[in-house]
This record gives C-alpha cells, structure tokens and sequence, in this order.
C-alpha cells in the first residue's frame, strides 16, 4: 500500500467513521476521504477539529471515484438504518446495491476493503453466534435492516473475484462518544444516561419470559475505542502485508453478554447515583423473535492474531459516561 494512497471511510461522519478519522488523525494520517450526507449538523459536530482531504456526498461517491484518486484502503461504515428500517426499497438500494458497487470497485483496483455489518443478523440465535462460513446460510434475522446487511454478507461470500483483502466486521452493541446524532437508534447505554439525568431513573425492558427476570435479556456490549483498535489492527495488517490474515466476516463483540440491568448499573455508578429502575413492556411488534441473549463468538477474530483485551463493561461506561457525556465531548 503506497503511503501517498488515501483512505476512503464511507459513513465518515457518522458514529464509527468520524471516531476513526481521529485514530488516524493520532497517528499523523490526514489523507482521508470522507463520503456521507452532510447536512445533519448534529452529525457533522463529529467531524469538528478532525483532519481529511475531502468530503463527498454519499450520492455523488461513484462519479468521484470515477476520477484517479489514489484509493489505498476502503472503510465502508455507510449504511441505512433507523426511518429506513422497515423500507425494502431503500435498504436494497444502500446497504445491498450501494455496498456491491463499493465491493466491484475495490476488486476492479485492487483495494483493500473493510465493510460493517451486524450482529442483529444471527436473529434468535437459533443456530449459535459463530463466524464461520459454513452456518452463514442458516441464519435468519428478523428484521428488514438485519436482513438486508445478511444479504450483501451472502452475496460477498459467494464471489469468484474480490478484493485483495475483505472483512466483514460483524458489530455486536456498539457504545460510545459520537452517537449524539443517532436518536433513538443510539446505545443503551446513551439512553439510560439521558433518562437518569432527566428523570432520576431509568426505564428497560421488562420480561414476557417467566424464566426470565425483568431487566435480564442479555446483549454484548463492546465500547467504541474496541472497535477502532480492532479497525486500525486490520488496516495496518494489510499495510505491513501479513499475508497471512485470511479474508471473511468477523465478530466484532466482547464475546460476555451483559444483562440490562448490568448495563443501568453500570451508567448508575459512572454517575455515583444510586439505582432507580422502572420496566416497561417489551412493544407486541418487537416480541416475536426477540432474542433473549446475545454475544459474539470471538475466536475467528482471536485466531487471526488480535489479542489486545476488551475493554470490561463498567470502565468503558465510566469512561464515556464522565469524559464525553458529562462534559458533552467528541471523540
């Protein structure tokens, strides 16, 4: 990978992708392109004080990259989610279609790509939470969102050319600083900060399970600066050429599922308050399928040779509770 190339982080002002441009922006890397909608200005606060050659809106990227950019290495972070959930239409067009023209390109020049997709696609877990390829066929998510990033997962998985290297991060709970703008599809942990500093208390799912505790559906939660520790680990992989490193989906989670209560004690003790919880019903709409436990098989991701820890639980909700929330920080 030549050193003058750039990066190109689709999503690049969103959660994830601005929190990457600032691990690159620490390691003395500016030469980013930024591809996203930027007219959400809560969204474009992310970007605030960060270091990049260009924007590009996300509509314009193909004619773009028409022109001789240089491209060394592909972050594709952009999808659609949240009003778009439930619209086929839309989630074919962004997250399958858009994500194989990214996919063609970075094959036809040969370019390192790295694209998200989610944990949300092994549905119930009827069939485990592993990575390997050979259960990628069984699974069944239940939601269109879900659905459709299992497609483009599928349709990756099944072709003859490709780029040089591919991963597939398969994200699990993401939670930390630069989710501001995503409302209510923004972290647990988020919510149950703005309820206890708004309410006093904090408000979760009850249970519909008799073998189940209000507050004891279980998720992996996995702090942000993880997944960017994860993400540079891959990107300087590749540049230092460890051949090695096989291409394919990964998980991306601390492999503990954590409980919700866990989750609202934890943000609790970051706030040196004491815990008030109140539950509430699990929506009708949301109640078939909704898995009772989720967590990340790690060992894929282990067996390629990340070994640095995951951060626990309650030092990352501390952390981002008091040095970002409190103080209403960007990453």
């Amino acid at each position: 990978m030549n050193k003058d190339s750039h990066i190109l982080i689709t999503g690049g002002a969103g959660f994830i992708g601005s929190a990457l441009v600032k691990i690159f922006n620490n390691r003395g890397i500016q030469n980013l392109i930024l591809c996203d909608t930027f007219h959400n200005k809560e969204k474009i606060r992310n970007l605030e004080g960060k270091q990049y050659t260009t924007q590009v809106e996300a509509d314009r990227l193909f004619d773009y990259l028409q022109q001789d950019h240089r491209i060394g290495f592909i972050f594709h972070f952009g999808a659609k989610a949240g009003a778009y959930a439930m619209d086929k239409q839309a989630l074919e067009k962004y997250n399958m279609e858009y994500s194989q023209k990214i996919w063609d390109y970075a094959t036809l020049k040969q370019i390192p790509l790295i694209y998200a997709t989610t944990g949300a696609t092994y549905g119930t877990g009827t069939f485990g939470f592993t990575d390997d390829v050979s259960t990628l066929k069984k699974l069944s998510p239940v939601n269109e969102y879900a659905r459709s990033k299992h497609r483009f997962d599928l349709w990756a998985n099944s072709q003859e050319k490709s780029p040089p290297f591919w991963a597939g991060l398969k994200l699990f709970n993401v939670f930390g600083p630069n989710e501001y703008h995503k409302g209510k599809r923004a972290s647990m942990v988020y919510h149950c900060y703005r309820q206890i500093v708004e309410k006093g208390y904090a408000t979760l799912f009850g249970s519909f399970n008799p073998a189940i505790a209000d507050g004891e559906y279980k998720r992996d939660l996995i702090y942000l600066k993880d997944v960017l520790d994860i993400c540079f680990w891959f990107y300087d992989q590749i540049r230092q050429n460890h051949k090695k490193l096989s291409s394919g989906i990964f998980n991306v989670g601390t492999g503990i599922p954590v409980s919700f209560n866990d989750i609202a004690f934890a943000v609790f003790t970051a706030l040196k308050k004491e815990a008030s919880i109140q539950y509430q019903p699990i929506p009708e709409d949301i109640r078939n399928g909704y898995p009772e436990i989720s967590y990340a098989d790690t060992g894929k991701l282990r067996l390629s040779g990340y070994t640095s820890p995951f951060t626990p639980l309650d030092e990352g909700v501390a952390d981002y509770v008091q040095n970002y929330l409190i103080p209403k920080r960007y990453f």
